[in-house]
Parts: C-alpha cells; structure tokens; sequence
C-alpha cells in the first residue's frame, strides 16, 4: 500500500512539472508574441526570429518562414538578419507540397529510433517516390541511403537510391556528386571493382577524384596480380617438368647446399631492412619480412632448376630472367595477402 501511494505522489509530481513546463513554454511564446509587436525594432525583430526557430523546431515551416522573413523586414541591420534570410531561403527551397515532404523527412531524422527502424526507413523510400520534383526528394533518398550504408545494412538498397538521386533531374548538382561518389565507394565496399569502374565511367565528373584514383589503383593492381600469379604458375610449370626429366634428387641437393647461404641473405635483408625501416615513426618490417621470404624459396628453387635444367647459356640467362622476375611477382603476391596496405605506397 505504501509504494502504491509513493507511486501515486510521484506521479502527481510529474504531472505538476509537466504542467509548469507547458505553461512556461506558452508563456514564453505569448511574451514574444507581445514583443513582437514592440515599437523597439530590435527587441521586435529579435522576437519574431526566436519565434521562426520555435516554429521550426515544431516542424511549423510554413509560420516559421513567416516570422524570419518578418524579422528580417522589421530591422535589416539587425544582428538576425543574415540568420533569418539564409533560415528563410533553406526553408523556401523545400517548400514543395506545402512543407508536406520536408515534415515527413524531418520527423524521422530527428528521431533515431526510427531512423534506425527498417519499416520506418522503407516507408520513407516509397513515400519519396510520391514527393513532388524537389530538394526534400533528393534529400530523403540520401538519408535513407546512409541508414541503409550504416545503420540497417543494406548495401543493395544503398546503392539503388543513389542511382535514383543520380538519375533525377530535380537533384542539385552537389546531391549528384555525394551520389555518384557513394556508389563507387559501395561497390569497392562490396568488393565488386568491376561495379564500381562500370559506374566510374558512366557517372565520368560526377564521380570525386580520390573515388576515381582509388578505382584506378586497384585495377592496376588486380592486373598486376593476375599477370604475377600467372609468371609464378609458368615459374613451377617448367621447374616440374625439368624435375620429371631429370628425377627429383639432384634437385633437392643442389637447393640444400645453396640453403645456408640463402637463408643468411634472406635474413640479413628481413632483419637489416626492418631495423631500418623501424627507425621511421611510419615505417613497418613487413615489406622486408615479405622480401626475405621470397628470397628464400626463389633462390632454392632457382638453384635446384638449375642443378636439373638445360646447360645451354640461352637458355640459362631465360631462366636466371625468370626467377628474377619471380621474385618480384611472389613478393607482390604475398604483400596483397598479408600487408595490402603496403602497395598503397606503390601505386596498387
């Protein structure tokens, strides 16, 4: 019975602060309603600009208009002046179906539940459809593109609205940029580069330049790749077969005499190289570790295909050229695997 009656009082006291909230609020309103009207210019100003932000800030776009625009009228030198014009041009630019759109938009950005609702984000995407040519259109698909992008997931839908704003001859140019630029970064997000050059050379200047470039970087380097994964299929193809000819054992002893010196050398320039490159505030051991690695299993196989291979100078210089130009496809390799981030550096 005593928390019943507890409850009870606390729920009269909110009720009561509740009730003084209110009234204040329309207090406050009606005391610059009156001053509104005061001879004072500025004072009257003044007011009429607090009350287009209360407008606003109720979603009233239409009365608050009205009142930036009476401030504005009321004293142009005025310290509100600049606001009010830029808050009057903004609201007069998403005016389309008499503020309809802009308060549908606006009563799910201002609320992040369901701004993170799917349902909600989806009901939105269907009634821009119905919107009237405008801003509040555009902008209503770029928001439900971000909230697919972050919050819900759907990289999918993303992509689909910024074709839409893209595509929309309403939509300003600074709105096709944000789009053009956003579906090629989805895309690379997916990993689809072919999307995202596709849309690269449809969307042309649209697109921003560091979109492009990165574009450009990895096609670059998934034809280096390619060609490298192809050298080093060639490199083992005729190392197989020069081994069936002539049997596996002097192979595996010519790579096992080399073995010391090429392990000391492999370790001199991981362990040499990545002291250096630590003594850098950005520099990493990683390309040096990579390198080393690949010296090791080049110069073995190179050493065994020799003991294994023709002895005939040309063809021994096509073959020194070969596992030369191995070493820097394993490398490349193995860098995309473990530290891609180091090809950046490269130009890939």
């Amino acid at each position: 019975m005593r928390r019943f009656l507890w409850a009870v009082v606390a729920a009269l006291a909110t009720f009561g602060s509740m009730r003084r909230v209110l009234a204040e609020g329309e207090n406050s309103r009606d005391a610059l309603e009156h001053q509104a009207s005061s001879s004072d210019d500025d004072e009257a100003a003044r007011a009429l600009y607090a009350l287009g932000e209360m407008d606003e800030e109720a979603m009233r776009f239409g009365e608050a208009v009205a009142h930036y625009d009476a401030s504005l009228a009321r004293l142009p030198s005025s310290r509100y002046a600049q606001s009010a014009a830029a808050r009057s041009s903004t609201l007069k630019a998403h005016s389309e179906g008499d503020y309809g759109p802009l308060t549908r938009v606006e009563a799910v950005r201002r609320d992040p539940q369901l701004a993170s609702s799917p349902e909600v984000v989806l009901a939105l995407v269907e009634a821009a459809s119905t919107f009237p040519p405008g801003r509040v259109r555009t902008e209503a698909r770029l928001f439900a593109a971000e909230a697919y992008r972050g919050r819900l997931h759907r990289p999918r839908e993303q992509v689909a609205l910024l074709w839409q704003v893209v595509q929309d001859p309403y939509a300003g140019i600074g709105e096709t940029r944000e789009a053009a630029t956003g579906i090629v970064v989805a895309e690379l997000a997916q990993g689809d580069l072919d999307a995202a050059e596709r849309a690269r050379i449809d969307l042309g200047s649209k697109v921003d330049e560091t979109s492009s470039s990165t574009v450009a970087r990895l096609l670059k380097r998934r034809t280096a790749i390619t060609l490298a994964k192809r050298e080093i299929q060639g490199l083992l193809l005729l190392f197989a077969l020069a081994v069936a000819r002539r049997g596996p054992r002097p192979a595996v002893r010519a790579a096992l005499r080399v073995l010391p010196v090429s392990a000391t050398f492999a370790l001199f320039v991981g362990a040499g190289g990545g002291l250096l490159a630590n003594g850098y505030e950005a520099g990493t051991a990683a390309p040096f570790v990579v390198l080393a690695s690949s010296i090791l299993v080049v110069v073995s196989i190179a050493r065994a295909w020799g003991a294994v291979g023709s002895r005939r100078a040309p063809i021994r210089v096509l073959r020194a050229v070969l596992c030369a130009s191995s070493l820097c496809s394993l490398t490349l390799l193995l860098l995309d695997r473990l530290t891609p981030e180091v090809l950046e550096g490269l130009g890939l």
